[in-house]
């Protein structure tokens, strides 16, 4: 969603400056805010912009948890001590 007119204070963040922080391309950036499913950005005439706020909110918000092994499940043979000797 690109909203007109962004809210005053706040660091703001270039497309470049976002896509590096989020670890994408600024293309790949540039397509999810067309189709609206990237961070929130703020136009400025012809200067798309992001808030530092929002930019964080959505990294928080697209996090993934790593799934860890449970270690009662794990069968001696996948072990590291356990298999061949």
């Amino acid at each position: 969603m690109t909203l007109r007119m962004p809210p005053p204070g706040g660091a703001k963040l270039t497309t470049r400056e976002t896509a590096h922080r989020l670890g994408v391309s600024p293309s790949y950036l540039n397509r999810a805010r067309a189709g609206g499913y990237g961070p929130v950005a703020h136009r400025y005439g012809r200067k798309i912009v992001y808030l530092a706020s929002d930019v964080a909110a959505y990294a928080a918000a697209h996090r993934l948890e790593p799934i860890a092994a449970d270690a009662s499940t794990a069968s001696p043979s996948n072990t590291i001590e356990g298999g061949r000797s």
